[in-house]
């Protein structure tokens, strides 16, 4: 099969398509034909060597997939051959086949394209996550979501606004206001003076009737974070998903205790591994509501599989603002 093997992290360039053996799935395995695959930001960190889990090189990168079952392997219960998936893996994903363990693997309705299943995938399983099991939104309250314009940003714009929530876009470039907006989100909050805590406050008060965000799901730490926190209503709930400033703040816990505040982090891919009947069910969840036209996850560019590095320029080039895919049957 053909793959894109990373034999040195450091450089996207690094990536080459490479002919490797196909793969055969071990026990409680699952054999994927990839029909469509996704190409992220933790890919890209992966591919820098800077991502938390980064395997030993050579590897193949990728963490989203979607095709048919081609084989299972010994004790695989509840997958047929054939059946339609989405496997969210470790790595791997970048090829004509993947090979992951059965757990890894979510069933999709028919009413979803492979493509529209990859662009939903992490991001919006991590937004999911972040909104329901993490922070346990209820409907009618308000979201705030700061990375408004990117994959996980505009994934927790709908699923809030599909679960009856009024939701705060926060955007660092004010030039991707119509992102934000085209995913459902009440109000534009201006961070590019994030810095000034008392300013991002005041247009967050300004927007809640006084009374603050129930909900902070954050993407971007540093010094975002430490303002948006302080946005909060009595009893907020803040959820971190990540610092794409490349800064990780601290936390006054003082600022928690007066305002009883909570604030916990989400990996999907923990939840993947220790709650997987939960992210079969979210999996399950989205599937209806794409097929019921409530929620759209917006593509951006597909690229032939040897093409991944254009793929990586853009968005190290912070020039995405929708989902990049790779078709592996392009030449």
């Amino acid at each position: 099969m053909r793959a894109i093997i990373l034999n040195e992290t450091g450089r996207a360039e690094n990536c080459r398509l490479s002919d490797v053996a196909s793969l055969v799935p071990g026990p409680g395995q699952v054999l994927v034909q990839v029909a469509s695959a996704g190409v992220a930001f933790a890919d890209l960190l992966m591919v820098m060597g800077k991502y938390q889990n980064t395997p030993a090189t050579p590897f193949i990168p990728g963490m989203e997939a979607a095709g048919r079952i081609e084989a299972l392997g010994e004790g695989v219960e509840g997958l047929v051959p054939g059946q339609r998936v989405l496997a969210i893996a470790d790595f791997g994903a970048h090829a004509e086949q993947i090979c992951l363990p059965a757990h890894q693997v979510l069933p999709i309705t028919d009413g979803v394209s492979f493509d529209a299943a990859v662009a939903m995938g992490v991001s919006y399983l991590t937004a999911w996550c972040a909104l329901f099991p993490s922070a346990r939104l209820e409907r009618g309250e308000t979201v705030f979501v700061t990375g408004a314009s990117g994959g996980v940003g505009q994934a927790a714009i709908q699923l809030a606004k599909a679960h009856g929530a009024t939701v705060l876009a926060g955007l660092s470039n004010m030039e991707k206001a119509g992102v934000a907006r085209s995913a459902g989100a009440d109000h534009l909050i201006n961070l590019s003076h994030a810095k000034d805590c008392d300013a991002v406050r005041a247009e967050v008060y300004a927007a809640t009737n006084e009374k603050g965000a129930d909900i902070l799901v954050d993407v971007l730490g540093g010094a975002p974070f430490a303002s948006c926190l302080r946005t909060l209503a009595w009893r907020g709930r803040a959820v971190v998903l990540g610092f794409t400033t490349g800064e990780i703040p601290s936390v006054a816990t003082n600022y928690l205790l007066l305002k009883t505040i909570s604030v916990q982090g989400l990996q999907v891919t923990a939840f993947r591994d220790k709650l997987p009947d939960t992210v079969r069910s979210a999996m399950a969840a989205m599937c209806a509501l794409y097929e019921d036209g409530r929620i759209r996850p917006q593509i951006q560019s597909k690229f032939a599989l040897g093409e991944v590095d254009r793929a990586f320029a853009l968005i190290a080039g912070r020039e995405v603002t929708g989902r990049l895919l790779i078709d592996p049957s392009a030449p």
